[in-house]
């Protein structure tokens, strides 16, 4: 149980000494930076102005936002400090994000949000963070797998609720493929549908 999810990855324990083709790797997440808005607005103001490259942040946005209920995924939007907002030399306020699960991409989301230009009425944030780190392989799966709902409090396995579904579909959609650097180490690649050739 590698997630922060009551969720379980079932496949053979032995799989690697077997000699099973790798599947899929399971990774270690960054860390996440809690921060407000402020302080967040605050570091890509001084990273776009120093030049050193781009940063990515995220807004979780709460839930009584909005009228229907959304899962965490489509509540959270990742955005880069490469928009105009935050270019000094800019006066626009324009913030440009995507929404974690897929559903809502390219969107400026200062139009929307209470603490810019959405009014009383607008999205109110609950959270904000930065990644601190790199996506580093934890594990290596072997062999066929299965993911599966693993509730703490019981003692059997179960289908995954809907609102996991989309999220761990997302996360292993893609087929991955395995070599050795030139210094030995384990590198992944995923490949994306276009690249992957189908034999009836």
């Amino acid at each position: 149980m590698p997630f922060e999810d009551e969720v379980a990855i079932l496949c053979n324990e032995e799989g690697k000494s077997l000699g099973l083709p790798f599947n899929r790797a399971i990774y270690r997440e960054p860390k996440k930076i809690e921060m407000t808005y402020q302080e967040l607005g605050e570091r890509f103001w001084k990273t776009e102005k120093e030049r050193k490259g781009h940063l990515t942040g995220y807004i979780v946005f709460s839930q009584d936002s909005f009228q229907k209920p959304y899962s965490l995924e489509s509540r959270t939007y990742r955005f880069s400090s490469d928009n105009k907002a935050f270019w000094s030399k800019f006066g626009s306020r324009s913030i440009y994000a995507d929404s974690l699960d897929g559903t809502d991409q390219n969107v400026r989301i200062d139009r929307y949000m209470k603490d810019e230009m959405g009014g009383p009425d607008g999205w109110k944030i609950e959270r904000c963070y930065l990644l601190d780190g790199k996506r580093e392989i934890e594990d290596i799966i072997a062999g066929p797998f299965l993911i599966c709902y693993a509730p703490l409090d019981s003692d059997k396995y179960d289908s995954l609720p809907e609102r996991l579904i989309d999220k761990y579909q997302r996360q292993f959609q893609h087929p991955e493929i395995f070599f050795t650097d030139l210094n030995g180490k384990i590198k992944v690649k995923e490949v994306e549908e276009k690249e992957q050739s189908w034999e009836r």
